[in-house]
């Protein structure tokens, strides 16, 4: 009975030691560095903005390190922070500004989310299947005056028909409204593509093509190194052309003239079935 009674009075003791040792127990953090050591730790603190991690070791001494060389930071199984794994998610977050090709079609049915809404392109393929690359030779061709535009700005006094979609002097300036209009004096120059943009206001926007090309031997006007011009208007109205490749409405247009030389009897029959077989696959093909 005695002996029943000692267990008893000890039993409280024992329990009350355990939650005491437990409520006085303070969480350990493992934090690997670069260097391969493990640091073990009952308080760290980090100083985002210096990028510095303050660390006291189960000893008491301190240690102070960059943050760059932390590699992981567990508390027992709890992986509290893991250097490549917050890598990874930066990538998959991070917003691509370059493509190789980008096509008249994807850019209608693709929303490119995880794309930039001023995307550099390598390649720019039109809906009639033509191909825009850069280091591409342009020719200018004749102003559309889709706009209605007609005195020039470049030559004062000067009446010259302006062209719609190409404008002189750099992206930027030409946002701005600073850009000049080039006219038909430049008609027949030629010019190299440099950069190829994909360029849209937001995400929910369809992105819009746009190129930006130097004149070959000098400068347009004299005075201005860059062209730039939407592609698909440009090139559907004529105003920039590549080397033996013509839109369907410039195919027709030259086809219609051939008759008329055809009826005038300024034609053979021969020489305009010649022109007809040549521009018939520009007018049949389907956009």
């Amino acid at each position: 009975m005695k002996k029943l009674f000692l267990i008893l009075l000890f039993i409280p003791l024992i329990s009350f030691g355990q939650e005491t040792k437990e409520e006085n127990s303070k969480p350990v953090y493992k934090i690997t560095i670069s260097s391969g050591e493990v640091i073990e730790s009952e308080i760290y603190r980090i100083n985002r903005k210096k990028r510095i991690i303050y660390i006291q070791k189960l000893d008491g001494k301190f240690t102070r390190l960059k943050t760059q060389e932390i590699v992981s930071i567990k508390q027992g199984e709890k992986e509290l922070f893991n250097k490549k794994r917050e890598e990874d998610l930066k990538k998959s977050t991070k917003k691509s500004k370059f493509i190789g090709t980008i096509t008249y079609d994807e850019i209608r049915k693709t929303p490119f989310l995880k794309y930039k809404n001023n995307l550099k392109a390598n390649e720019y393929i039109n809906k009639d299947g033509i191909s825009f690359k850069v280091g591409d030779t342009i020719v200018v061709g004749k102003p559309s005056n889709n706009n209605n535009l007609e005195r020039s700005t470049a030559v004062q006094g000067a009446t010259n028909n302006n062209f719609s979609y190409i404008i002189l002097g750099s992206g930027v300036s030409a946002f701005m409204g600073f850009g000049l209009t080039a006219n038909e004096m430049l008609s027949g120059e030629e010019g190299k593509i440099v950069a190829i943009k994909m360029v849209r206001m937001s995400s929910k926007e369809k992105y819009k093509p746009y190129l930006t090309m130097h004149k070959l031997n000098g400068l347009w006007f004299g005075i201005k190194r860059e062209a730039n011009t939407n592609i698909d208007l440009a090139f559907e109205s004529g105003e920039i052309l590549k080397y033996g490749l013509i839109t369907r409405k410039q195919a027709l247009n030259e086809l219609k003239q051939a008759k008329e030389l055809l009826d005038l009897k300024l034609m053979s029959r021969d020489e305009f079935d010649a022109k007809k077989k040549k521009l018939s696959k520009y007018i049949l093909k389907k956009n």
